[in-house]
């Protein structure tokens, strides 16, 4: 597994590093030239040209007794000073003959210049030798020079020409590497992918056997607080003598109701576990909404008077939906539960029941809304994933993160849904309590 990946990063690094390189050594060896060789190569050619001027005028002053302030001498002179002082910035990045050659020339045309400045308009012939010698030394460096700029330049120019054939070449021997990378490429991709397929099914096999007893348990434990917890409540009033003597029937009766809901809760949740298998049955039957929603609400009431809230219901008379009714029972009591654990102590609670619509459809619809802390907009699909809890609320309320996920798949079963809602502007008139707002959504009529 590792070598072919070796070998495409081989490749794939020679593909990228050597047409860069190229390309920079061609634009080194032209900056060479443009740069520096040609115009030290032209430098030296004036050097040379103002130098033998310079000899001419002194050869004419000698013969004619001019001074030294002849023009002829000194105009060239100033420019052969200027063209070697810019000769010597250049030569500076050319290679070490160059400036040796030129050190050479300035050597000898300091002592050419010297033997001009001593010159008496009438010299004697021991001077004028010297003079003449110290010249053609200088001369013949500088001459010496422009000759090896041009050999240097003719060179760089061959090197250039070099890496330009490399160039054009390079592409064409870069091919045969550029398919042997895609072809790695794909045989270690279609490895890779055959190998997390069969990672990924020995995973989810695994993880199916290992989580599904924790999954279910944790289910259970969740689904079966709810209303054994507010059962105990109903005893603890009656306990507690809150409950009047001719109201403590009706306590026994909520009581019996929430403890077989707690029965039904498990097969519930056992069936719920069987729905990704194909084995779950739907008992499908007409469900007055409204009647179930003050039902639920009546039996939670305990729980609403302990942490002292005030639960609005706003329903019709009549809300006719297509469900089972155990199981529209169960999702309803979860979006209540939930209501009142973060609702804060003295908060609200409204439930509305009514009609609603949806994709130009006609839906029977639930709406749990409270005043706690929300659910914030990036988490309003994530709530719906197994153990997925708000970061804000996990230290208000104990919890599993499971009740909203098994809610929607039960209600999806139905060909219903449960979503979470903007909890922003009104609905009906009435200003949102700023909290979470849970929606059940039922069918109307049976899906065909």
């Amino acid at each position: 597994m590792w070598i072919p990946l070796v070998v495409v990063i081989a490749v794939l690094a020679t593909l990228v590093i050597a047409p860069v390189a190229v390309s920079a050594r061609l634009r080194q060896q032209r900056a060479m030239i443009t740069d520096v060789v040609d115009p030290a190569r032209l430098r030296a050619t004036d050097v040379t040209s103002f130098l033998a001027e310079e000899m001419f005028a002194i050869g004419m002053r000698t013969a004619s007794g001019i001074p030294n302030a002849d023009p002829r001498y000194t105009g060239p002179l100033r420019s052969e000073r200027r063209g070697a002082l810019a000769l010597d910035s250049l030569l500076r990045y050319s290679n070490a003959d160059a400036l040796e050659r030129f050190a050479q020339y300035r050597e000898a045309s300091t002592r050419w210049h010297d033997d001009v400045e001593s010159m008496t308009p009438s010299p004697n012939a021991a001077v004028l030798d010297t003079a003449r010698v110290d010249g053609d030394t200088a001369l013949m460096a500088a001459r010496h020079l422009v000759e090896l700029l041009e050999q240097s330049a003719n060179s760089v120019r061959i090197d250039v020409r070099r890496w330009e054939r490399v160039d054009v070449l390079l592409p064409v021997a870069l091919v045969p590497l550029a398919l042997l990378a895609c072809v790695l490429i794909v045989r270690a991709g279609r490895r890779t992918v055959h190998l997390a397929v069969v990672a990924d099914r020995d995973r989810r096999a695994l993880a199916a056997v290992m989580d599904q007893k924790s999954a279910f348990m944790r289910g259970i434990s969740h689904d079966l607080q709810n209303p054994i917890g507010a059962a105990l409540g109903n005893v603890d009033l009656m306990l507690e003598g809150i409950t009047k003597p001719e109201e403590q029937r009706e306590a026994l009766l909520r009581v019996r109701r929430l403890t077989r809901r707690a029965s039904d809760t498990v097969a519930s949740l056992l069936a719920v576990a069987k729905s990704e298998t194909g084995d779950i049955r739907l008992a499908t039957t007409a469900i007055d909404l409204c009647a179930l929603a003050r039902a639920a609400v009546d039996d939670r009431s305990f729980t609403s008077v302990t942490r002292e809230q005030t639960v609005e219901l706003h329903a019709e008379s009549e809300c006719r939906a297509v469900g089972d009714a155990a199981r529209v029972r169960h999702i309803v009591d979860n979006l209540l539960s939930n209501a009142n654990k973060y609702a804060p102590r003295g908060g609200r609670i409204r439930v509305r029941v009514g009609y609603r619509m949806r994709e130009a459809r006609r839906w029977s619809t639930l709406t749990v809304e409270d005043s706690g802390p929300g659910i914030p907009p990036e988490w309003r699909e994530r709530v719906f994933e197994e153990y997925a809890r708000v970061p804000a609320s996990r230290d208000l309320a104990p919890g599993f993160g499971i009740g909203l996920a098994v809610s929607r798949r039960v209600a999806r079963m139905m060909g219903g849904d449960v979503t979470v809602e903007p909890n922003d502007g009104a609905a009906n008139g009435q200003p949102r309590l700023g909290g979470a707002r849970v929606t059940l959504w039922l069918a109307l009529t049976p899906e065909p």
